[in-house]
C-alpha cells in the first residue's frame, strides 16, 4: 500500500460490550500488520471518560507543534527532530492543493526511530565505520537527496489518525492509544483539519495520575488482581550482548524498548528504549557504542531517567505505578518476584487498557 489515509474518529458511538481481538492497520510501503489488543478493563470507568473534552490536554512543552513538508530530505526532517528533542512529526503531503480536504492532507507520522533502525539493519553487525551518525545517513543513497515522501516506500511511516476537537472526548483517546496501540493521536480542527494538538500515551497516563481519585475503582487494586503480576513473553538482552542487538529487537518486534539484564545474576539492570535513537543520531559517542556491551552504554547514561531500570512488585497497586511513572518520566516499569528477576512488563498501552473496554463497534467498521 503506498498510503495512509487520514481516518477521523468523532463521538457517535454504539454502547455495545467490548472482546479481545486482532486489527489490521495499512502502513505506507508495505503489507498490512497485526497488532493484538491487550486484554482491556471491565468498562465501568467508560462513562467517566466519555465526559472529559480532549480539550482538556495542553499543548505541547516545546511551546509548538512541529509539522513536516513531505519534499522535506531526510538529513534535514531528523535535524529537526533533534533539534525539538521529539521522535516524531506528522507529515503534511505538498502535493495537494491547499483546499484539500483534511483527510487527504497527512502522510504519517515520521518516526526517528524506523529511520535509525533502518540503517542499523542495512549496515548490520560491525557496520559501523564512521564516527558520526548524520554523515552515515548522507553516504547512503537511498537517503541522502531523499525526501520523506521517498522514504515512505521503503520506512514506515507510522498511522495518522486523528481526532476531532471538537466533538472527541477523553475515552476515544484511551480507546485509541491503549487497545489500539497507536501511540500518538493527532487532534484536528474543522473545517480545515489543522492539527492543534497531539496526544501521547505518555500524556494519557499523566492525566490518569493527577485525576486518580476519580478512576480509585482500578487505581486501588493491585497488579495480581487487575491480571498484570503474572509471567508473559519479555524480549530482552544481555547485558553483554552488543548495544545494536537491542536497537535490532525493537526495530524486529516493534516494541518501544528491551530490558537489559545482568548476565551473572539474571537481574534487570537497564533499559533501552526507542528513544534512545536520539542519542545515536545525536551523538558521535553514542554512535560509536553501538558494537559495544550494552551494560557500558547503561552505564554511560545512567542519568538518563529513560535507561534506568525501574521495578515493582506484583502487590503494588495500579495508582502506585502510575504515580511512579509520571515522577520518573518513563513509559515502562519491570515486574519482578522477589528474587528481583523479571516476571513482565508493564507499559503506558498496560496501564490504559486496564482502565477502559472498548464496546463493540465503537469506532465502526475501521478496526474490524
Amino acid at each position: 500500500m503506498s498510503n495512509v489515509s487520514a481516518t477521523f474518529f468523532g463521538r457517535d458511538r454504539s454502547a455495545s460490550n467490548a472482546s479481545t481481538r486482532t486489527i489490521d492497520m495499512a502502513m505506507p510501503g508495505d503489507t498490512d500488520f497485526t497488532i493484538h489488543v491487550e486484554t482491556q478493563g471491565d468498562g465501568s470507568l467508560n462513562h467517566v471518560f466519555q465526559t472529559l473534552p480532549i480539550s482538556i490536554f495542553p499543548k505541547p512543552s516545546i511551546g509548538k507543534l512541529v509539522i513536516l513538508d513531505s519534499n522535506t530530505l531526510v538529513p534535514e526532517a531528523l535535524k529537526a527532530l533533534s533539534q525539538y528533542r521529539i521522535l516524531a512529526a506528522p507529515v503534511r503531503d505538498v502535493t495537494k492543493p491547499v483546499d484539500t480536504p483534511w483527510t487527504e492532507k497527512y502522510l504519517g507520522f515520521f518516526d526517528m526511530s524506523a529511520i535509525v533502525a533502518y540503517l542499523l539493519d542495512r549496515l548490520g553487525p560491525g557496520g559501523h565505520d564512521m564516527e558520526d551518525f548524520q554523515k552515515e545517513i548522507e553516504s547512503l543513497s537511498e537517503f541522502r537527496n531523499s525526501t520523506i515522501a521517498d522514504v515512505a516506500k521503503i520506512v514506515h511511516l507510522q498511522p495518522f489518525h486523528p481526532l476531532e476537537q471538537d466533538r472527541s472526548n477523553l475515552l476515544d483517546a484511551m480507546l485509541l492509544c491503549g487497545p489500539h496501540n497507536i501511540r500518538r493521536v493527532p487532534i484536528v480542527k474543522t473545517p480545515g483539519g489543522d492539527i492543534v494538538n497531539i496526544v501521547t500515551q505518555s500524556a494519557l497516563v499523566k492525566t490518569l495520575s493527577a485525576n486518580m481519585d476519580r478512576f480509585r475503582s482500578v487505581g486501588k487494586q493491585t497488579l495480581t488482581a487487575l491480571g498484570l503480576g503474572t509471567p508473559a513473553p519479555v524480549h530482552s538482552v544481555s547485558s553483554e550482548d552488543p548495544l545494536f542487538q537491542a536497537f535490532h529487537l525493537i526495530r524486529q518486534h516493534d516494541i518501544s524498548a528491551v530490558p537489559v539484564i545482568d548476565s551473572i545474576t539474571g537481574r534487570v539492570v537497564g533499559n533501552v528504549s526507542a528513544r534512545d535513537v536520539r542519542l545515536i543520531a545525536t551523538s558521535p559517542k553514542v554512535y560509536k557504542m553501538l558494537n559495544m556491551p550494552v551494560k557500558l552504554y547503561v552505564e554511560a547514561v545512567s542519568e538518563d531517567a529513560e535507561n534506568t531500570a525501574l521495578t515493582c512488585t506484583p502487590d503494588e497497586t495500579m495508582e502506585e505505578i502510575v504515580r511512579r511513572m509520571v515522577r520518573a518520566h518513563i513509559h515502562r516499569i519491570y515486574v519482578v518476584d522477589e528474587g528481583l528477576r523479571l516476571i513482565r512488563v508493564l507499559s503506558l498501552r498496560n496501564v490504559i487498557c486496564r482502565f477502559v473496554k472498548e464496546p463493540i463497534g465503537y469506532f465502526g467498521r475501521f478496526f474490524g
